[in-house]
């Protein structure tokens, strides 16, 4: 295969066992010794080492309940998952074990199953999601029957931890084309274990400015999207509540297919689905806030002080991964694509906005909460918080407000109007 590959394993078999290996090398660690497996430190590499085994029977529909050692590598082979990785190279004898037609499989550009497909997922679930994330990246086909094999037995993987579906979920994103490895998710009914949202998707119609329906138009802009998993994942999710959308416009009276407030939807099954799988807090943070902001609509009458409040509302690190997105988004439609004439003129109006240096965060103020708290003689509360934010509005509206003497001015009439309007005592709990 004519395939760069940036970071090699090279994962090696023995009939040495464990301990022998321990006591041959001077780093090794214990990584899987349970199951015959250790890893020695090279000078720059790392080697997995594993002793040639048969599994016994699996447990968990993950791990062998016991493994037997045996000294045959054509045994160990047997218990491989995919033909594509059940082959062996001899450095001694420079053979290549082939004992179930990889090699073959690869040229057909296969995806198989070492024996009986059944029995493989029967015996680790994970095999399925693995099989897919496969194809995925290498642009692979799945054998017919293991394919079936994938879709008889998914429900498997409600018993497979969050945690090992999201990596190789994550894997399969990551691919060159991940809506290749999603269609197969929905076709063996896998991504309606994982994502049902998605599967109500397809077929939703949109309006005449999108190509696709919902559901492909989601997949092409995962594909669209620059290969970070954050962005790979807010392009996946981007429209997601569009259907319920529809929906509740639909119950309202309103005819065509418009989806108000999708985003919010879209937020809301986007977290839900990012927690269940483990994800870091950091990352549900950015996807939503991402997934949230992604309907901005600039147009060239926006003034000054209208794109330092988008800046200082979205944040200015997170900015590039919003364009990002929108691009994805724009591609994702099957009929625009890069960036169009308003979006470059929108960046080049932030870039100025930013470039001079003015406040865009309430830290930017020329006073803060403690000046506030001392010169009205309040505890730390609500007020502060919201005195502080009405004085980033005045400023980013005009910025030569921004110095002590002038914020004090208005902050003495953010205090007296916030007085009028509700109690200290509400604002200050």
């Amino acid at each position: 295969m004519d395939r760069k590959v940036e970071n090699i394993d090279v994962d090696i078999a023995t009939d040495a066992h464990p301990e022998d290996i321990l006591n041959l090398f001077n780093k090794v660690i214990p990584t899987g010794i349970k199951h015959g497996t250790v890893t020695v430190l090279g000078v720059k590499n790392k080697y997995e080492i594993t002793t040639f085994r048969i599994d016994e029977q699996y447990y968990d529909l993950r791990h062998p309940e016991k493994v037997q050692y045996v000294s045959d590598i054509h045994q160990d082979l047997s218990r491989r998952d995919f033909t594509i990785n059940a082959l062996a190279f001899d450095p001694l004898t420079k053979e290549l074990i082939d004992d179930f037609g990889g090699i073959e499989d690869i040229q057909r550009r296969i995806i198989r199953t070492v024996g009986d497909p059944q029995a493989r997922f029967q015996e680790d679930a994970l095999r399925m999601l693995r099989a897919i994330r496969f194809s995925s990246n290498l642009m692979f086909e799945i054998e017919e029957d293991t394919l079936r094999q994938i879709k008889k037995n998914s429900e498997l993987l409600l018993n497979i931890s969050k945690e090992r579906i999201r990596d190789e979920f994550n894997r399969l994103l990551l691919s060159d084309k991940p809506s290749f490895g999603i269609e197969l998710l929905r076709q063996s009914n896998i991504l309606n274990i994982m994502i049902p949202s998605l599967i109500k998707c397809y077929g939703e119609q949109q309006n005449d400015f999108h190509l696709h329906d919902v559901y492909y138009h989601l997949i092409y802009s995962c594909d669209a999207a620059p290969k970070d998993i954050v962005l790979k994942i807010a392009a996946l999710f981007h429209d997601i509540g569009k259907p319920i959308s529809l929906a509740e416009c639909k119950q309202k009276g309103i005819k065509e297919n418009v989806f108000y407030n999708h985003e919010v939807y879209s937020e809301q099954i986007a977290k839900e689905f990012l927690t269940e799988y483990r994800y870091s807090k950091n990352d549900i943070q950015v996807i939503t806030k991402l997934i949230r902001n992604h309907m901005f609509h600039y147009t060239p009458s926006w003034t000054d002080g209208a794109v330092r409040r988008f800046v200082a509302r979205v944040g200015e690190d997170f900015i590039p991964l919003l364009f990002a997105l929108r691009v994805a988004d724009r591609i994702g439609n099957g009929k625009n694509f890069g960036y169009p004439k308003i979006l470059i003129n929108f960046w080049d109006k932030i870039q100025q906005v930013i470039n001079e240096n003015h406040a865009l965060k309430i830290t930017d103020l020329a006073i803060n909460g403690n000046d506030i708290m001392e010169r009205y003689e309040l505890k730390p509360s609500k007020l502060v918080g919201n005195i502080l934010s009405q004085l980033l509005e005045y400023v980013l509206d005009d910025h030569s407000v921004n110095t002590r003497e002038k914020l004090f001015e208005l902050a003495d009439i953010v205090f007296e109007k916030l007085k009028k309007e509700s109690s200290i005592l509400d604002l200050t709990e």
